[in-house]
């Protein structure tokens, strides 16, 4: 089959949203203009298991951690979804966060919200922004999608 050009689809459309809750069914409230997200810190962590019979280092799988998730947004002050974070670094709770990408795949995680710049980054050429470090607690769940 010759190359019909390719597969790739962009990051627009996608929404990140924080949920009402850490536990049961939440009600998400979508974070506005959130103008990046990455994942890092994903790692199986490992436990040294080399004993005196090893003809080499031996290492095995303990425990995967899912990482971290940061968000850079446009600083908006009244968006319910970025007050929401907000409350959720101020009073040190693990929420429901779920992202939507265009393709309609649905990810759904609890976190906890690690780092949160109260003040926006500011400069006079550019635009108001505040970045998010949401901390995974347990997996990244693929909930939908095509």
């Amino acid at each position: 089959m010759p190359y019909e050009g390719t597969a790739a689809i962009s990051g627009l459309a996608t929404t990140v949203s924080v949920g009402s809750t850490g536990t049961g069914t939440p009600t998400y409230t979508p974070i506005a203009e959130v103008r990046s997200i990455t994942q890092s810190g994903a790692v199986n962590k490992t436990w040294d298991a080399t004993n005196l019979s090893s003809t080499y280092e031996e290492w095995i799988c303990v425990i995967p951690s899912s990482g971290k998730l940061d968000l850079e947004c446009n600083y908006l002050a009244a968006d319910a979804g970025q007050l929401a974070v907000k409350a959720s670094f101020d009073g040190h709770t693990t929420l429901f966060y779920q992202a939507v990408l265009p393709n309609s795949k649905t990810y759904t995680f609890l976190a906890i919200v690690e780092e949160y710049e109260s003040l926006p980054k500011v400069a006079p050429n550019d635009g108001l922004t505040v970045k998010i470090g949401l901390k995974i607690s347990g997996p990244i769940v693929l909930t939908s999608g095509s």
